[in-house]
């Protein structure tokens, strides 16, 4: 089922979450011009990663509930492929500590290097799904 309510096929599903990747990109690269929205910038690329990921996910399978069985799916399934090499995870692992750090602690305020660290791991992640899906007859 697709983001509004409606029966998606897997490739719709998977093109809709692909989107929804590519739009919180822009958004967090829009919002990293200020310390003020460093929080906002950094949660938004959380959300770019995720969505691709989820895209990747849709193309085979039922999406988990959780955003946790979604990585723990997709390091199962996709890390370590010719698709998705190590580095996906590493660059996922760090992103997911990050945001962890701050969803425990109200008051931090991520470093600017941080912020363009998340970006660009969330970039990355989209990339390695969009080259996926194309090879999988799925035009995003």
């Amino acid at each position: 089922m697709g983001m509004d309510g409606e029966e998606k096929t897997p490739e719709e599903q998977a093109i809709e979450l692909y989107q929804l990747g590519e739009e919180k990109l822009e958004a967090a690269k829009h919002s990293s011009g200020s310390k003020s929205t460093y929080r906002d910038c950094a949660e938004l690329a959380y959300y770019a990663m995720l969505y691709g990921i989820k895209a990747a996910l849709a193309i085979d399978s039922a999406l988990p509930e959780t955003q946790d069985e979604c990585f723990e799916v997709f390091s199962e399934f996709h890390v370590g492929t010719e698709a998705f090499p190590e580095e996906a995870w590493i660059r996922m692992d760090n992103l997911i500590k990050l945001r962890g750090v701050d969803l425990e602690r109200p008051d931090f305020v991520p470093e600017l290097r941080d912020v363009n660290t998340q970006i660009e791991s969330a970039e990355y992640m989209l990339l390695l799904t969009n080259m996926f899906l194309n090879s999988r007859g799925v035009p995003v």
